[in-house]
């Protein structure tokens, strides 16, 4: 089945580098708070974080919540330290959505990369394996039965359910035996907010304003880290995955415009 699709939007990014378990990061708050002025300021004035917002919680609570959350000077990303992860999460304004704005995306992701391996090192936190997450929309005029039937014909006809409402479909592979490679796929709807808050409302899915595929991709070298016992990542790894990221994303895009 041909559908119409529009260009794709990048909408975020997140970097993310797993460490050895640190469990009083926050005492490391300040700094990490110098070490990211130092290095951001020697990018621009306006490229910096806030002071870091301290989560009062036990130092006993689940490792992987959110210890140390650093928001930018213009709201455009956050970086937040747990006691295992950096993690660097990037929210796009509009004109860094597009295809031509890779660039712009990869100086941006670049930067920042370079900063949290530097943090980790100055803070002698062993940095054991690092990914790129990025999310896109496609979206398409079509109706959305359309969109369904397109869907379902990932999935082998004898597996497929014909009442089903949604699908999600995720692949994962390895790259040249370091990296895995993973997309995750599935139905996107945007809904018109209701206008009470305080009254639940019925939301038919033929209520939908925008409608299409949202894709996840996800590369990391995590299978490198397990099945190599003297491999831990680095700032150049790291740096070769976000090289590779939006190639692998448009080889992806014009695989699946084909069909």
């Amino acid at each position: 089945m041909t559908l119409h699709w529009d260009d794709p939007i990048f909408v975020n990014n997140a970097f993310i580098i797993v460490f050895d378990y640190k469990k009083e990061i926050r005492r490391c708050a300040n700094q990490i708070e110098d070490i990211l002025k130092k290095y951001m300021d020697s990018y621009s004035t306006d490229a910096g974080y806030n002071v870091p917002i301290i989560t009062p919680i036990p130092d006993e609570m689940e490792p992987t919540t959110p210890r140390l959350i650093f928001n930018s000077l213009h709201g455009f990303s956050q970086i937040i330290f747990n006691q295992k992860e950096a993690i660097l999460n990037v929210r796009y304004s509009d004109d860094y959505l597009t295809v031509d704005a890779m660039e712009q995306r990869k100086n941006y992701l670049s930067e920042r990369i370079r900063v949290l391996h530097n943090i980790l090192e100055e803070i002698k936190c062993k940095a054991l394996f690092s990914g790129v997450v990025t999310r896109i929309l496609i979206l398409t005029p079509d109706e959305e039965e359309k969109l369904r039937v397109f869907l379902q014909s990932f999935i082998v006809e004898k597996y497929r359910i014909d009442s089903t409402y949604e699908y999600t479909f995720r692949e994962a592979g390895v790259l040249e035996g370091k990296f895995f490679n993973i997309f995750q796929i599935g139905l996107y709807r945007e809904m018109l907010d209701g206008e009470n808050p305080f009254v639940v409302p019925r939301i038919p899915a033929s209520n939908s304003i925008k409608r299409g595929i949202e894709i996840i991709h996800d590369i990391n070298d995590r299978h490198s880290y397990n099945e190599n016992a003297n491999y831990f990542t680095t700032l150049e790894a790291s740096e070769n995955m976000l090289d590779r990221t939006e190639h692998i994303i448009q080889q992806f895009f014009n695989r699946f415009r084909k069909d």
